[in-house]
């Protein structure tokens, strides 16, 4: 009885190996075991799961008959393909020296897709919150379209110099223009346009622009291959891994990064493009779920506001409608029924 146990024991145990660390260990303790364990009904149900293993082994190994297949991108030296599907083309890495980003002609027309780069300075309480210093457009050339310094509109406590090449001398000269002015013509080049930028939310907040989710591209955050991990990369680093460009060397130039950025979204347009229309079918679900509750709640959906109440057990909460400014707020108030 015992023995018995202990052979059934040592075969599920095998078996468990098996399936958690592969053939190629579990070989080993195969052997191991049917040295260890003499009886000769063991040795033949190990024998079998040992030949089983081997097959299991050699089906790894084997390839594929469509595995050679090469794409444009890889120029027939991408990696063989999993069976479970096809990944996605391997990006060809530059060699040689790093150059510096340049237009890569010289029309300076409108396009549809620019890329945004701003420089900032530090100012509030030790310079820790950012103010717009430099802004720089440039269009899917690389040709810049709009390249200046912005008069900050607080006291510069940090000029961050050694980042962003910023100096007072600079910001207090004539060449810096007023934020208002600056904020327009930047508003008019982007309107209806993709705006490609890295970390491009912070140039967003220092300008005070609000541009659609479905026309940003983020060169930092939207494509997994950019990150590491669950962390964006410096743009320095990507540049030089992916482009073979030199940027940042030592103080920021706001056309170099924006052309950095730019030529980045080129590269891997067909993956953002990807993320991009399915963030868009997220969002227009989450907007006809948003609608029907807020049917449900008996609430007309014209004006452009947000339903805040919810239905549970209780009776239903009323609503009170403030018009403050240009927005709609909803407040909801707890009905005062008597249980």
């Amino acid at each position: 009885m015992v023995a018995g146990s202990s052979e059934w024991i040592g075969l599920a145990a095998l078996a468990a190996v098996l399936l958690a660390h592969g053939a190629a260990c579990c070989l080993v303790l195969l052997r191991l075991t049917r040295r260890l364990l003499g009886t000769r009904a063991v040795r033949e149900r190990l024998s079998w799961l040992q030949a089983c293993a081997r097959r299991l082994r050699e089906r790894r190994v084997a390839p594929a008959p469509d595995e050679s297949r090469g794409t444009a991108c890889t120029s027939g030296a991408m990696a063989s393909a999993p069976a479970s599907g096809p990944r996605p083309p391997r990006h060809v890495r530059p060699t040689g020296p790093l150059r510096v980003p340049a237009p890569l002609s010289a029309d300076a027309s409108l396009t549809d897709v620019v890329a945004l780069d701003c420089e900032m300075v530090g100012v509030g309480s030790r310079g820790l919150f950012s103010s717009l210093a430099c802004v720089c457009v440039v269009n899917y050339d690389g040709v810049v379209l709009l390249s200046t310094l912005v008069r900050p509109r607080e006291p510069v406590i940090d000029y961050r110099t050694r980042f962003s090449g910023v100096t007072r001398e600079m910001l207090e000269g004539d060449d810096a223009r007023p934020f208002g002015a600056v904020r327009s013509e930047v508003m008019a080049l982007l309107d209806g346009r993709i705006c490609v930028g890295h970390s491009v939310h912070n140039d967003f907040i220092v300008l005070g622009i609000n541009h659609p989710a479905h026309l940003t591209r983020d060169t930092a955050h939207d494509l997994r291959r950019l990150k590491n991990g669950s962390r964006p990369r410096k743009l320095k680093h990507l540049a030089a891994e992916y482009l073979g460009l030199k940027i940042q060397t030592g103080q920021h130039d706001a056309a170099e990064d924006a052309r950095a950025t730019l030529y980045l979204y080129r590269a891997f347009r067909d993956e953002f493009e990807h993320v991009a229309r399915r963030r868009a079918a997220r969002a227009a679900a989450r907007r006809d779920a948003e609608g029907c509750a807020a049917d449900e709640c008996g609430v007309a959906t014209s004006a452009p506001l947000v339903c805040a109440a919810a239905r549970g057990d209780g009776p239903l909460r009323a609503l009170t409608i403030a018009e403050a400014g240009p927005a709609l707020v909803v407040t909801a108030r707890a009905s005062a029924a008597a249980r």
